[in-house]
């Protein structure tokens, strides 16, 4: 084989796999390029190390030069076909100067139809201006109840409820944010000052005054519910108390129901929205793409 062709084959083929994981792991731009910079290097400094013959004629920095463009490419393209497989389209967020509940869109031959990131399909943005963007995440629907990723919010006379579910370890500890969690011989939860075993029956205590159940309802599971929670208007925000680890905020608005999650995301023109199962709510990952509306 040609000098020249076993550098196009080594380099394509590896910098294609290499954009294909940065697909998969829904990597931030910064992190792709510097991704494909290092795999450029580690390649050509193999194919150096390794060169014979006619390979040792293009020198050192023939070897790193030869096909960069080409690799890049096929690097970009491969890393857009594992971020479309695993994320799937962007959602599209059209987000206000002033803030607030704002639903995601996805656009479609027919214009702005509502979309969503696995089960988000709403934001609520803390500070936006113009270029910067903080937001929450959520989901909102029907006005009675709704499922959020492991936790089911639901409302009822002006009360709300909220239910969360998580697996436990097979051994060791888990913070829940609001209580901590040990699984050994037996599952035991430590809550303020209050340290309880968790058996088969419920377990009721009191966070900052809200009646909380904990149960194991099995299959390695714990459950909490937390409430009634009265709705002072049409809001109720937990940031700041130990509740705000399950929902920072619960809103009812033009007859639906919303709540958001406690993690926070920022960015700018694309925001990367990944939850894993260090965040209590199911896995979600994806991109928004933020538009600045008419009036904002």
């Amino acid at each position: 084989m040609r000098s020249k062709d076993l550098v196009f084959y080594a380099k394509v083929s590896v910098l294609s796999a290499l954009g294909l994981s940065a697909g998969v792991m829904s990597l931030y731009p910064d992190e792709g390029i510097l991704l494909f910079v290092a795999g450029n290097f580690v390649v050509g400094a193999l194919l150096a190390l390794s060169s014979r013959g006619s390979l040792a004629e293009l020198g050192l920095y023939g070897v790193f030069r030869e096909f960069a463009g080409t690799a890049f490419l096929a690097f970009i393209f491969f890393w857009t076909l594992g971020l479309n497989a695993t994320s799937g389209a962007p959602a599209i967020l059209v987000a206000p100067a002033g803030g607030g509940l704002t639903p995601l869109y996805e656009p479609t031959p027919e214009g702005m139809v509502p979309g969503r990131i696995g089960w988000i399909n709403a934001a609520y943005i803390l500070r936006f201006d113009g270029s910067h963007l903080s937001m929450l995440v959520g989901r909102v629907g029907d006005v009675s109840s709704l499922s959020m990723g492991n936790l089911t919010v639901s409302l009822r006379d002006s009360h709300v409820q909220l239910t969360q579910e998580v697996d436990l370890p097979r051994r060791g500890d888990l913070d829940l944010g609001w209580a901590a969690v040990h699984v050994g011989e037996e599952v035991r939860i430590v809550v303020g000052g209050e340290n309880l075993t968790l058996d088969d029956r419920n377990v009721s205590l009191q966070v900052e005054g809200v009646p909380v159940s904990v149960s194991l309802p099995g299959d390695g599971r714990l459950r909490a519910s937390f409430g009634p929670i009265p709705m002072e208007g049409d809001l109720i925000n937990l940031t700041g108390s130990p509740l705000g680890e399950v929902a920072s905020l619960v809103i009812r608005e033009d007859g639906r129901l919303a709540a958001f999650l406690p993690k926070v995301f920022q960015g700018q023109r694309t925001v990367r929205v990944t939850l894993s199962p260090s965040d209590r709510a199911g896995e979600v990952s994806g991109y928004i793409v933020v538009l600045p509306s008419a009036g904002g």
